[in-house]
């Protein structure tokens, strides 16, 4: 108890002392227990420091091991953090969690948490999890580009906080986690957050961070049941194709391209607009009665009405408005208007090695993507323009089926299909180089009943069943 006190007594001295402290603590020497290094990051205002407590410092924790840290700093958000961190260096797999609580704070967004970053730069890639002194707590909160801003959701009332980073194929998966007393989950509203190689170095910085959120004061945090594994199991399961069966495939490279437009908006969504191209009716809908339904064969997709992805140089979507060369003013396919309420399927043969692959999507509104059958991933329904990437494992190296749909129900539309390459750079899925040679995975154009038809036998030629 008299321990407790004194702390508590520390804490004020020192929030007292911030308005007149320029430079905090930049000295990441000192061990502290668990941690081989302990300093403040992005140079807050006031002196962060962790302290080992010892074993058992608070009533009923038996022989957990606590450590009280205190930290200054605007916030951990947007393009840059300032705060107090104690870690580790990791290299490999790792997992660090803790539980915590704090003993003073005045700001309702302090926040403590485990992280995984990149470097101790302020601006630097990482992920964590943190419980806000009264708002959110199990916060999962990522930035995935040096000095980008920062993605976050959480909510409930987690006993622990944990994040993980597990490297399948060259690719880094991250996770932030809450344990609600029935194990390892994530976060609330997360997904696994996939970085292409070399985003993250072979060695991270991993450890339990503190921030004020407000340079005026200081703010502690008891923190206790400090862990690092190496050997653990992702919560996330990530898809494994494993049929290369594709049908009847083209010489052409590319993909085939079909976009409808349904007679009714009624119920319109992911299930409606899958509706349309196999010609079910889902339950309590009028859809799939359509309007309009064209083709095209284009060798990327790279499609626009109004707004835009990160590529650029995009076309029309086939039947919505005539192709950008034709129109006025030049490289605008919306041509001044905005469509809304249609769908695209896109059907192409994909040539994939045995291992992982990333492919994505970046849509307004949202994607499916299935390969070899097997659904690899989907964005949200309704989403604006934004990259979502997909990580998913190939048994077999062969020619898979390839499928997107695609929805569109208001305001922009884009729709821009990628793959991330073992080098790290994204490009169009189908992509080729100036010498006519696919960059990424090769992809051939699946011919529509009606082409096939219409080659006759002479065309036949034409088609094929691809094989590796």
């Amino acid at each position: 108890m008299f321990k407790k006190l004194c702390v508590t007594l520390v804490v004020l001295a020192l929030s007292a002392q911030v308005a007149t402290a320029d430079v905090g603590n930049t000295n990441p020497n000192d061990i502290v227990g668990i941690f081989n290094y302990n300093e403040d990051i992005g140079n807050p205002r006031g002196y962060g420091f962790t302290m080992d407590m010892g074993v058992g410092i608070e009533p009923g924790l038996g022989n957990s091991r606590e450590y009280l840290i205190t930290a200054g700093g605007a916030d951990i958000w947007g393009t840059w953090d300032q705060m107090h961190l104690a870690y580790n260096l990791v290299s490999g797999d790792v997992r660090v969690s803790a539980a915590g609580s704090w003993v003073v704070a005045n700001d309702g967004w302090a926040k403590w948490g485990p992280v995984i970053r990149a470097s101790t730069a302020a601006d630097a890639v990482y992920m964590g999890t943190f419980n806000s002194y009264l708002n959110t707590k199990g916060q999962g909160q990522w930035r995935t580009e040096t000095g980008a801003g920062t993605g976050g959701t959480g909510g409930g009332d987690p006993l622990k906080l944990g994040v993980a980073m597990k490297t399948l194929g060259g690719f880094t998966v991250m996770e932030s986690l809450v344990d609600v007393g029935a194990g390892w989950q994530l976060a609330q509203g997360t997904n696994a957050v996939i970085l292409a190689p070399g985003v993250m170095p072979d060695t991270v910085v991993a450890g339990i961070a503190v921030t004020s959120h407000n340079n005026n004061y200081l703010a502690q945090a008891r923190i206790k049941d400090v862990a690092y594994e190496s050997d653990f199991d992702l919560i996330t399961q990530f898809p494994k194709v494993t049929n290369p069966n594709p049908g009847q495939c083209s010489d052409i490279p590319g993909f085939q391209i079909t976009v409808m437009r349904p007679a009714s908006n009624d119920g319109w969504g992911y299930a409606a607009a899958e509706g349309l191209f196999t010609g079910a009716t889902p339950p309590g809908l009028l859809i799939p009665a359509f309007t309009l339904s064209e083709t095209r064969f284009d060798p990327v997709i790279n499609l626009r009405d109004t707004g835009d992805g990160a590529f650029g140089d995009n076309r029309s979507f086939p039947g919505i408005d005539p192709d950008w060369t034709l129109e006025f003013p030049a490289l605008d396919p919306a041509h001044g208007d905005d469509d809304d309420n249609f769908a695209a399927q896109v059907l192409a043969c994909v040539y994939l090695t045995e291992g992982w692959h990333v492919f994505g999507a970046n849509s307004d509104d949202g994607t499916i993507i299935r390969v070899g059958g097997v659904e690899i991933g989907r964005t949200a329904e309704w989403k604006g323009a934004s990259n979502v990437d997909f990580l998913f494992e190939v048994a077999t190296t062969g020619w898979y089926d390839f499928e997107a749909i695609w929805l569109e129900g208001g305001g922009g539309a884009n729709l821009e299909l990628h793959e991330v390459l073992s080098t790290g750079q994204r490009i169009l899925l189908g992509a080729q180089d100036g010498q006519g040679h696919f960059i990424g995975s090769p992809v051939y154009a699946v011919p529509e009943p009606a082409t096939i038809a219409l080659l006759g036998l002479g065309g036949l030629s034409l088609l094929r069943r691809k094989r590796s």
